[in-house]
C-alpha cells in the first residue's frame, strides 16, 4: 500500500511539474528570482538528485548517474 501511495504521489508531482514548466526555456530556467532564492534549473536539478538518492535508499537503481547532479548538492553546488 505504501509503495502504491508513493508512486501515485510522485506521478502527481511529475504531472504538475510538467504542466508548470513545459514552456520554460533553458535561458529562463537560469534566472535567479529578485527576492532571492534559487533559479528553477537548480531547484529541478536538486529535486531530481534527491529523488535519485531516495530510490537508492529503497534498493532501487537510480535512473540517472549521481555524478551528473553534483552541482545540485545544497552543500557544495551552485545556486
Amino acid at each position: 500500500m505504501l509503495a502504491k501511495m508513493l508512486a501515485y504521489q510522485l506521478g502527481l508531482c511529475s504531472h504538475v511539474l510538467e504542466l508548470n514548466t513545459k514552456d520554460v526555456t533553458q535561458e529562463e530556467s537560469l534566472i535567479v528570482p529578485e527576492e532571492g532564492g534559487s533559479c528553477l534549473n537548480w531547484v529541478l536539478g536538486h529535486l531530481t538528485r534527491t529523488r535519485n538518492m531516495a530510490l537508492r535508499t529503497m534498493g532501487q537503481r537510480a535512473p540517472y548517474p549521481m555524478e551528473d547532479f553534483r552541482m545540485y548538492d545544497q552543500r557544495t553546488g551552485i545556486r
